[in-house]
């Protein structure tokens, strides 16, 4: 049985992780057929469907085994759930990634034309830094100690050329901040919250927007929905439709495409690693006699 368990647990994580990566990509990405959060169907969405597969799958298996029943609850609703849905989730954004190749336009309307892509290298555009509007969103999450995630997303206009002003295209910068509430008193908190929107203003009226290698279109993610916040934000192009969000990437697409690579292999062995490895440890307590 012990076997059974094992080798039906790793074809149950193969296929699931196959075909919902396969079916991300094709219903969100290649067709969007789907217009769902990326942060929902990378994330979240895998790691709550695989508890039908686990629940009619494996715990049949599980209920006819000789493990303890609180042995057995905790591999059907925490162990095996979590060590297959959140490698495959872990690994949704590489495997969209590398379907995609950056794609070199001479200036930002020409982002027009190519309506499915999601990376673009730009020979000539500019930026109006005095244009540009702010929106800040804050996250608090715990309850003992409370966290606090802090992010700025600052927008700005961006132009094909000095001459026509028409703007289609809008450059958007990031700023994070995580701080901890449990660990700061509430006027200390403030504080820290002050300093991080200073140092990003800062930083932001001396950005470099030309310095950068590559730009990722922001497409059914929140950190888009939050750009578009910060559009509203500004009285002077808040009745303008929303444009294209761009954000600026410093490292090389070979080099990003390399880091999800590594995530992904590491977040697969790390789950299979421990996942047969508490198998085989309740496996060997379960036959060993009591003394």
């Amino acid at each position: 049985m012990f076997k059974r368990i094992l080798n039906t647990y790793l074809i149950v994580f193969a296929v699931f992780f196959l075909c919902y990566s396969f079916l991300n990509w094709l219903l969100t990405t290649k067709t969007r057929l789907l217009k769902i959060d990326e942060d929902y169907s990378d994330f979240w969405v895998p790691i709550i469907i695989i508890y039908i597969p686990v629940y009619f799958i494996l715990w049949p298996l599980l209920k006819n085994s000789s493990f303890k029943s609180n042995i057995k609850e905790g591999l059907v609703w925490a162990v095996f759930p979590f060590s297959i849905g959140i490698p495959t989730a872990f690994s949704q954004q590489f495997f969209k990634d590398i379907s995609y190749q950056v794609i070199n336009i001479d200036r930002p309307d020409e982002i027009g034309l190519h309506s499915n892509e999601r990376f673009f290298k730009i020979k000539t555009y500019y930026v109006s830094s005095n244009d540009f509007s702010l929106y800040k969103e804050r996250h608090v999450s715990g309850v003992r100690s409370k966290s606090l995630k802090v992010n700025n997303y600052y927008i700005a206009t961006m132009y094909s050329d000095t001459v026509n002003q028409a703007f289609k295209v809008a450059y958007g910068v990031k700023y994070t901040a995580s701080l901890n509430y449990g660990l700061l008193v509430r006027d200390e908190a403030k504080q820290k919250t002050r300093e991080f929107n200073i140092e990003s203003a800062n930083e932001f009226s001396n950005y470099d927007f030309y310095n950068i290698t590559f730009f990722e279109r922001q497409m059914n993610s929140e950190d888009e929905v939050n750009f578009h916040a910060a559009w509203r934000n500004n009285n002077i192009l808040k009745d303008s439709n929303y444009p294209i969000v761009l954000v600026p990437k410093n490292e090389s697409f070979v080099k990003m495409l390399s880091r999800g690579r590594k995530v992904t292999i590491f977040s697969i062995i790390i789950s299979l690693t421990l996942t047969i490895g508490l198998l085989y440890i309740f496996n060997h307590y379960r036959m060993k006699p009591n003394s």
